[in-house]
């Protein structure tokens, strides 16, 4: 499975350097990838999921804006469901409301 979003990639979409490290990046994309696929209750790759390559543009965005939220807000992050529906509901199961 290839890397949806990279390290680099999320360090240049935060504006942010090496204060962050790179395991700590790691967990914050690894968790918003985690939250998008929850959200549209399915995975994002791997079986049920898109082809290496191919994951559409609006979960890729839904990914980033997961990725600002956890690091603006580790505790508590705000995500307007909207947002997240707009971004990938068209890319949900079937059952999504």
């Amino acid at each position: 499975m290839a890397d949806i979003i990279t390290i680099a990639a999320a360090r240049a979409h935060l504006r942010v350097g090496t204060e962050v490290s790179d395991a700590q990046m790691g967990d914050i994309i690894a968790a918003a990838t985690d939250a998008v696929a929850g959200f549209m209750q399915r995975p994002i790759t791997g079986e049920g999921g898109f082809p290496d390559g191919e994951v559409p543009f609006g979960v890729i965005q839904a990914i980033k804006v997961m990725i600002v939220e956890l690091y603006d807000n580790p505790g508590a992050p705000i995500v307007d469901e909207d947002v997240m529906r707009g971004l990938v509901g068209f890319h949900s199961r079937p059952s999504f409301a």
